[in-house]
């Protein structure tokens, strides 16, 4: 369980997924999290059409990440019964990570980790 799920309940996090994507249809709600990189937001609602190469991308540039840093990227698989960390395959778009991956409570929970790559 992250920081998320233990500061909002259930309920609070189930209807703040479920008003995100009533307004936004086209999007899933992704909550991202790192313990090798400073998060500046957590939140994000990715479009379902998005590849997961793009946002990828998308998170190493809004990160900062060097060149000589590589970024991995893994989604909870919430319907797993120890919640495995998967690493998704970055041709899907995110509609599909989102069905085959997202909480209960209607988040997709990502993690992004850095690894120095050429020392």
């Amino acid at each position: 369980m992250n920081h998320y799920q233990k500061d909002k309940s259930f309920d609070e996090r189930k209807k703040e997924s479920k008003i995100a994507m009533e307004k936004h249809p086209n999007n899933v709600p992704v909550y991202v999290m790192s313990k090798s990189i400073n998060i500046k937001k957590s939140k994000y609602l990715i479009p379902k059409n998005m590849s997961v190469l793009r946002l990828v991308s998308t998170l190493r540039t809004k990160h900062e990440l060097k060149g000589h840093e590589a970024m991995y990227l893994y989604f909870e698989n919430s319907k797993s019964p120890n919640k495995q960390l998967i690493l998704p395959v970055t041709s899907r778009v995110m509609f599909e990570a989102y069905e085959d991956y997202a909480d209960e409570d209607g988040f997709l929970y990502a993690f992004i980790e850095r690894e120095a790559t050429f020392g």
